[in-house]
């Protein structure tokens, strides 16, 4: 994780936090936020770990909406 956080601009940085908050995913955006601390990138680990399948739930909510425009449906 902590590769990511080395690699992404602080611009970047603050327009993924500003859209978790937008999208009403605050509980993600704080822990995206304390992840930028250089010694807690491995908690931040451990806690995606433990919260995957919330963030799966979370990603599917922000998409359900627009899945017909990712991939086409089977035709019939």
């Amino acid at each position: 994780m902590w590769q990511y956080y080395e690699g992404v601009t602080q611009c970047d940085f603050r327009k993924a936090y500003d859209l978790l908050n937008k999208y009403d995913l605050p509980w993600i955006a704080v822990v995206y936020q304390q992840g930028q601390a250089a010694n807690r990138c491995h908690d931040l680990d451990i806690w995606i770990e433990e919260n995957w399948s919330q963030l799966e739930e979370a990603a599917i909510d922000l998409i359900a909406d627009y899945r017909d425009s990712l991939y086409p449906l089977p035709k019939m």
